[in-house]
């Protein structure tokens, strides 16, 4: 999460946010009437390099989802050796391309090839188990690691996050004023520091 030149620790001094003061922001966020949206990768950033107000629990957490997946490629390299199965190499330049097609912001610009691609994962473990092969199974096993690791850092990243900006207004502030955040409300409407969605009608907002 970049420190922004001009920081704002106070939601009246935002420009263009939905709520007057942050206390209004909270009760809304309570009742389910708003819903802030951190971005992916700025959550993913700030909770693993430990941004501000991000928990031992919160960085501990995803960094085990970030390792877990190169863990598991490294588990498949010491297999293949072990056993002398030098052939199995030849399927690591797979990983790479997994961890491309499993990336949450991959999935929304190859939507359901994504989750056909899980479906092929999950039948390789099975074939696997039905042929009595273990490579397979480990390659499966692999493949699923990895995908089910980087929905869960991404996931748990923006829990934090949404927390984080829900209980500190100036994490708030920080995450707008980085154009970080955007407010959804239940009506469907939404804000942003660049746009607002209102009504349908989308209004970009001159900096």
């Amino acid at each position: 999460m970049q420190v922004h030149r001009d920081p704002k620790t106070t939601v009246e001094e935002l420009r263009h946010f939905p709520f007057e003061t942050f206390a209004d922001f909270q009760a809304a966020c309570r009742q389910g009437t708003a819903y802030p949206s951190i971005s992916r990768q700025q959550a993913l950033d700030w909770a693993y390099l430990g941004g501000i107000y991000a928990s031992r629990a919160c960085k501990t957490v995803v960094s085990l989802w970030v390792y877990l997946p190169y863990i598991a490629v490294l588990g498949f390299i010491i297999y293949a050796v072990a056993t002398g199965r030098w052939l199995t190499l030849l399927a690591l330049p797979a990983f790479p391309v997994a961890f491309y097609m499993f990336n949450p912001t991959t999935k929304t610009l190859f939507g359901c090839v994504c989750s056909v691609l899980v479906i092929v994962c999950f039948c390789i473990i099975a074939w696997g188990f039905w042929t009595s092969s273990p490579l397979l199974i480990a390659f499966g096993i692999v493949l699923v690691t990895i995908w089910a690791s980087e929905a869960a850092a991404y996931h748990f990243a923006q829990m934090y996050a949404r927390q984080a900006a829900v209980t500190h207004e100036d994490c708030l502030c920080l995450l707008w004023s980085n154009w970080s955040l955007v407010v959804f409300f239940a009506n469907g409407d939404r804000y942003s520091r660049i746009f607002e969605t209102v009504g349908g009608a989308c209004v970009r907002h001159d900096e």
